[in-house]
């Protein structure tokens, strides 16, 4: 089960996801978590990493894109979200109900000193993570 292995990496819920009416709900359930940026969050599904992704910018800019366009591929409509991916939520979420997405709040990644300076690897722990657990609904390791 991965979610005793994401909360090893102080990974905590967040917010859940549900899909109604053929839309894709986010709700924040720790408001404080908006405004984080270079972060990493995780999405579980009956305890399983389904998606691990990162935001650049501040969390909620993402999270409601994400909303937006998994509601949009949904829908039929176009999307920047494949419908297979969309597809695969609306199996999950059937099956399983909510989606919880878990995010570190306390930390923008880890940070390194560089020649250059500080760095924030965010991106690599991100890319670790794909590797490591190669969820579902990622497009970059298939």
């Amino acid at each position: 089960m991965h979610r005793e292995a994401i909360e090893s990496y102080r990974l905590r819920p967040v917010a859940q996801v549900h899909i109604a009416d053929k839309i894709f709900h986010v709700e924040v359930s720790d408001a404080g978590v908006a405004a984080e940026e270079c972060c990493i969050y995780a999405f579980l599904v009956g305890g399983q990493i389904v998606r691990i992704g990162s935001s650049k910018g501040r969390l909620a800019k993402r999270l409601r894109a994400w909303q937006n366009d998994i509601s949009r591929a949904l829908q039929g409509r176009k999307s920047p979200a494949p419908q297979i991916e969309a597809d695969k939520w609306r199996a999950l979420l059937l099956k399983h109900g909510v989606a919880t997405i878990m995010l570190d709040a306390a930390r923008p990644g880890s940070i390194v000193e560089t020649p250059v300076g500080r760095i924030s690897t965010y991106l690599n722990e991100e890319c670790a993570l794909i590797e490591r657990y190669r969820p579902i609904i990622n497009r970059s390791w298939r």
